[in-house]
């Protein structure tokens, strides 16, 4: 098994998303799976938000390198339109 090494800025979140198929599996093409339908940081939000056709993943994210990773993505008017360094 591998071991998780914990790094600074790391924080559990709790991802629903869809199984696939429907509540029987047989609709693959309408409800595809793996699709996110929420996430949060707090377990209760994530599993208030869960029905028959979602179910729950638990993720690591370091939110500095995710948040980082966003704002490389980001365009100059789009950073200009946040009130960011252009």
């Amino acid at each position: 098994m591998g071991q998780f090494i914990e790094k600074a800025g790391d924080q559990v979140l709790y991802v629903v998303v869809s199984k696939g198929g429907g509540m029987d599996g047989r609709d693959m093409e309408t409800y595809p799976p793996g699709e996110v339908k929420m996430a949060s940081f707090y377990k209760d939000e994530a599993t208030e938000a869960l029905d028959p056709w979602h179910e729950m993943e638990i993720r690591v994210l370091n939110v500095e390198e995710a948040t980082q990773v966003a704002l490389d993505k980001l365009s100059p008017i789009d950073r200009l339109v946040l009130g960011l360094e252009v």
